[in-house]
């Protein structure tokens, strides 16, 4: 009975609703759910320009907290705004938002500023605008952020992406991003610069090139470029002159030659109701890596393609058009991928700074960006492969005794002159140069020769203070100054590929049972796990680095395939990894007390470490 009752009740009619009910209210639920976190609007829908400013600088939260990236606002006063600009170089080129103009290379530094307009900027006429810029360090990317609004109308955002890649240098890479909310198609006019009026300028013409990387597009897109050279002149004394192999009354200066190809951009562009629409452009900029001695029968051939110049320029066109002509066969996509995957490879070492309230204090934005202008300004040679060939590492090896006579003099925590604030090119000459005579007068010369990734590491050596020696590496930092928790990440001492992890904590007295009235100073050191190779941290869809493109293009030139399996994993192919794996069986010890106590060999883990109350200058 009770069982056929209970059967009966379950299949009941008011039962039966309730269960129906209760279905279709979690139904609703989950889509209403589902449907507003998984499938939203990519960009929030407002008529308030600051709400729309904000929602387009959610996606960086994270990078920002963590000093990884930050933001800038284009329309704050000076003495009130940030103490950076924004800024992608890449050794060759740079440029910033702040800013008009190009930096090329000049004498073998990136130093020479062009007043030449490269970037474009977005306005739709009529609206009210408002911008900010962010700066991200750790992928080497800056971005401009505008909202338009016009009356009670919805705002129209977008977004500049811009960087100068990493691999191909001279690439200048411009991505825009449009959303249009609204029920109208909108109009957004593009601003730039024209380059012809330019002084300089001393040839012109134009190209096309074949664009294949537009998705859903099946036949390629024909992309024009005007292709424009540059003479930078320096007239020379005779005494300058001295050891040319012309005669000395015959040269008259010395010229930099700049070639840059320029894609012929459109007044407006089109972003149709409802929609978010993309467009990227790449301008191509090459220079000549040494000033160039030459006589006044030169200068008059200047714009033929024989002579001296003639030759330099028809070689740095080769150059670009072969990375123009490569670099359009992908989605933009990739080749930034390809870049900030380079980028994020640099910055395995760095520096890490306990947070500090006091007034004029050296925090994580003034270290990290002061970092970053110092690796914008050198070439990444180390994230192109190099198959194993033995002899680029013997010239690594053979590099890398020199380092040994490195010693760091100051305590550049301390410093006030290697964090001042960056608000200019001129500003940022400045701060490089100061770095750079630094490095040279604590004899770190050898570390310049490995480009980005040395200047790195010599300038980790001299925040650290550590000495390298041929046997021994040392930390120099004295107890008496540390007030802050301080963490090295892979160092490089003195022997090729072994890197450490240094990390320096101050522990206070009432913790340490015996020295309770004293701060101590606790300094911990372990090794790092060797890096992935960058093929494998990198999107399986990288495009390849081309071999030929320190030599002119050839007509029969073959678009190269992507990167194979077989290539991807051999250790050997990239260099770093290559010389940090040979290394992995040499021992590391920390020489405690002043080598006072037993040495205590360093192992993979952060377990072993070392104080002292007094001194913190350990042998490593």
């Amino acid at each position: 009975m009770n069982r056929a009752a209970s059967f009966y009740f379950c299949h009941g009619k008011k039962f039966r609703i309730v269960v129906c009910v209760c279905l279709l209210l979690s139904f609703y639920s989950f889509i209403w759910y589902f449907g507003n976190f998984r499938f939203r609007s990519e960009f929030v829908k407002t008529d308030s320009l600051s709400i729309c400013l904000e929602d387009r600088i959610k996606p960086f939260q994270q990078k920002i907290n963590e000093f990884d990236a930050f933001v800038l606002r284009s329309n704050a006063r000076q003495t009130d705004g940030p103490k950076s600009m924004t800024f992608v170089g890449n050794g060759h080129i740079g440029c910033s938002f702040e800013q008009e103009g190009l930096l090329v290379q000049h004498g073998g530094t990136m130093s020479k500023l062009l007043n030449i307009p490269v970037l474009m900027s977005l306005d739709v006429h009529g609206y009210l605008s408002d911008a900010s810029l962010v700066m991200d360090v750790r992928d080497g990317i800056m971005y401009k952020m505008n909202c338009f609004k016009h009356e009670n109308e919805l705002c129209v955002s977008s977004g500049t992406m811009v960087y100068a890649h990493r691999i191909y240098n001279s690439l200048l890479v411009q991505n825009f991003r449009v959303y249009n909310p609204l029920d109208d198609d909108a109009t957004v006019k593009i601003n730039k610069g024209n380059i012809h009026s330019w002084s300089g300028v001393r040839t012109l013409r134009t190209t096309n090139l074949k664009q294949q990387n537009l998705p859903g597009e099946e036949k390629p897109r024909t992309v024009s470029y005007q292709v424009l050279s540059i003479l930078i002149e320096e007239p020379i004394t005779e005494e300058r002159s001295r050891g040319y192999s012309k005669p000395l009354e015959t040269i008259v200066s010395r010229v930099t030659v700049v070639v840059l190809f320029e894609p012929v951009f459109p007044d407006t562009l089109t972003v149709h109701a409802g929609k978010t629409q993309s467009y990227s452009f790449i301008t191509g900029v090459r220079s000549s890596t040494t000033p160039i001695p030459v006589t006044k029968a030169d200068l008059t051939q200047a714009a033929s393609d024989y002579g001296v110049i003639g030759r330099e320029r028809k070689a740095l066109e080769s150059i670009v058009q072969a990375e123009l002509a490569f670099a359009l066969q992908y989605p933009e996509a990739e080749l930034r991928t390809l870049h900030t995957t380079a980028w994020n490879r640099l910055w395995l070492s760095g520096i890490t700074l306990s947070y500090s309230y006091a007034p004029n204090t050296l925090n994580g934005e003034e270290v990290n960006t002061t970092l970053y202008y110092l690796a914008s300004h050198m070439p990444d040679y180390y994230s192109v492969s190099i198959d194993g060939n033995q002899t680029v590492m013997n010239a690594y090896l053979e590099r890398a005794k020199r380092r040994t006579t490195c010693s760091p003099p100051h305590n550049l925590l301390e410093s006030t002159v290697h964090w001042q604030p960056v608000r200019s090119f001129s500003k940022m000459s400045n701060l490089i140069s100061t770095w750079y005579s630094t490095l040279r007068l604590a004899r770190c010369d050898a570390f310049f020769e490995d480009g980005a990734h040395g200047i790195l590491q010599a300038a980790l050596l001299h925040i650290g203070q550590f000495h390298l020696h041929e046997k021994y590496a040392s930390c120099g930092l004295s107890a008496e100054t540390l007030h802050r928790d301080i963490l090295f990440r892979r160092v490089q001492l003195n022997q090729p590929g072994v890197y450490v992890n240094v990390e320096i904590r101050i522990v206070p007295g009432e913790l340490s049972l015996s020295s309770p009235h004293l701060m101590v100073v606790e300094l911990s050191t372990w090794r790092s796990n060797p890096p992935p190779p960058l093929s494998t941290v990198a999107n399986s869809k990288t495009p390849k680095i081309l071999p030929m493109l320190s030599q002119p293009l050839d007509a029969a030139f073959i678009a190269p395939i992507r990167p194979s399996a077989d290539i991807q994993g051999n250790q050997h192919s990239d260099l770093l990894v290559w010389v940090e794996h040979e290394a992995e069986r040499i021992p590391v010890f920390v020489c405690p007390a002043g080598c006072q106590d037993m040495p205590v060999e360093v192992n993979s883990r952060p377990d072993e470490s070392v104080s002292s109350s007094s001194n913190a200058n350990q042998v490593l």
